[in-house]
């Protein structure tokens, strides 16, 4: 529960007020467990810890059932993919437009187009500078049917060394990465793609990633580039 001066709500859920509380700290139903995350967070810091590491699962309002994630380790990027591990889903993360989160570092995460989550930062008001967060509605993603594979057909095995392509994505400071990502992926038999370097210049966004695979990824890399 939480004050009713909290307002600290993302994913535009509805509340009640209830009838009888223990205090005025605890008047309504909390909107999100990042939120509590981020005041403890906060304490902890205040004892001058520093690697923090925090999760929790529970209920939030609208009888919604949530996991929420806070760290002072991981990246959005890593947490991302912590969420892609728990949850074999095809998310779709899009700029988020709040003023409850920094829109230079959050992204709304839909699924099936439905709005389930969000990751990223707190908006600079709340000072929570470096504390990245994750917070996924379970009860919204667990209504979603998960799309079932195809067959798997299996190849001789390929013996050749791998090799890779550097390529640099020139961004807007309010872009995403995903979308360009997405197309890259969609290349057969990607070995593996790597974040190694990412510089603002001129307030735009230079992120290179190494796409590592067999030569026909290579050649496909490079006939797009031409």
């Amino acid at each position: 529960m939480i004050s009713k001066e909290e307002d600290f709500n993302p994913l535009e859920l509805k509340s009640q007020d209830l009838l009888t509380f223990p205090s005025q700290e605890h008047t309504k139903i909390r909107y999100s467990l990042a939120w509590q995350l981020a005041k403890i967070t906060k304490y902890n810091q205040k004892r001058k810890i520093t690697e923090i590491n925090l999760y929790e699962k529970g209920s939030i309002a609208g009888w919604n059932h949530s996991l929420a994630l806070a760290s002072t380790i991981y990246t959005s990027e890593d947490l991302k993919k912590h969420l892609k591990i728990l949850y074999n889903y095809d998310f779709d993360f899009l700029p988020a437009d709040s003023e409850f989160l920094n829109p230079e570092k959050s992204q709304f995460i839909y699924l099936d187009n439905v709005l389930v989550g969000w990751l990223g930062q707190l908006a600079e008001k709340y000072n929570y500078e470096n504390v990245n967060f994750l917070e996924i509605l379970l009860s919204k993603v667990e209504k979603i049917p998960k799309k079932e594979g195809g067959k798997i057909k299996f190849r001789p095995y390929d013996n050749s060394q791998l090799k890779y392509r550097d390529i640099t994505l020139s961004l807007l400071m309010k872009d995403i990465p995903d979308p360009y990502l997405k197309v890259i992926q969609k290349i057969p038999e990607i070995f593996s793609v790597k974040l190694i370097n990412y510089v603002i210049i001129n307030n735009q966004q230079k992120i290179t990633y190494r796409i590592t695979g067999p030569d026909q990824v290579c050649a496909e890399i490079d006939k797009f580039y031409k």
